[in-house]
Order: C-alpha cells, then structure tokens, then sequence
C-alpha cells in the first residue's frame, strides 16, 4: 500500500479504488475490445496486473486470453479474473463475433509510481541532475534488486514436482 499511503497524498490524487491494491486502472468500453500481443513494459515489472472481461459474447468461440510466451490459450467467459504479470508476458485477447460486445477492466501498478517514490518524490532527470552519485548507486542497486525479484516467480516444474502429491 505504498502508493496509497504515500503516493496520493504527496501529489493531492484522488484514490477512487482506495481498498484496492493497484494504482491505477483502465475501463476498455470498446464495445468490441480486442488486443493484439503486447506487454505492457511501463508497468512494474514484477508486479501483477489484474484483468476482468465484461460484455455479452460467447466464450467458446471468442474472447480468449491468450499469453504467447506460454503458449496458453484460456477460455476467458465474461465476469473472468485474471492475475498476469503483464510486464514480463507478451499477452492479448482473441476476437469475438459481429454483433457481440467484450469490455474489460484492468487494475495495475506503474512502475514510473514506484521509481518516484524512490526518487524521493522527483523524476529521474531530476535525480539525476540533482545527485549524480546517488542516482548511480540507486541505479545499480535496482538492476540487482530486479534479478532478486525474478527469482521469486515459481517455474513450471517446480511446481509440478511441489504439487505432485
């Protein structure tokens, strides 16, 4: 709740969704909302991003998630919820038919939120400017953090062989 805590407030932004844990959301009112394969590079990277389809379609036939680097196709009904880290994954929804309507909601975190607030509430060419040391060692202490976080995804097989019971 960082950016709720600390992050609202500094900058006077109104929190709309203030028990949730994203940042920030997007309402796709389409009413044919598709997307094409993507990953959303400006958002946190080792955060989650949460997609809810909404509309009247057939899910049989349309509306998929689809997660590429995978190689998942999952069938996506209307009301669905899925949890993607939509910064690391290429991801996109399939088509629906003439007629039908897909809107989606999406919450997640920007990572140019998280940056800020390490910054100490500047941008990173102010930082930058302002302290050339400190945003060099910050830097280089992020890129190992980064590394550390992308351990904490669990493999395939090992959670296979976890759950195998």
């Amino acid at each position: 709740h960082r950016l709720a805590l600390y992050y609202g407030p500094m900058m006077g932004l109104k929190e709309y969704f203030p028990s949730t844990v994203w940042a920030a959301c997007t309402f796709n009112l389409g009413p044919r909302t598709v997307t094409v394969p993507h990953i959303d590079w400006q958002n946190l990277p080792m955060g989650w991003c949460s997609v809810t389809a909404l509309g009247d379609y057939d899910p049989d036939k349309g509306g998929h998630l689809v997660l590429w680097d995978l190689g998942i196709v999952v069938r996506f009904p209307p009301g669905a919820t899925a949890l993607i880290p939509s910064a690391l994954i290429h991801h996109s929804n399939a088509g629906i038919a003439s007629g039908e309507k897909r809107y989606s909601l999406t919450f997640y975190c920007s990572g140019g939120l998280f940056r800020y607030l390490d910054y100490a509430g500047r941008l990173g060419i102010d930082f930058k400017k302002q302290d050339p040391d400190g945003y060099r060692i910050y830097r280089a202490a992020r890129d190992n953090l980064t590394m550390k976080d992308a351990h904490k995804f669990s493999l395939f097989n090992d959670l296979v062989a976890e759950y195998a019971d």
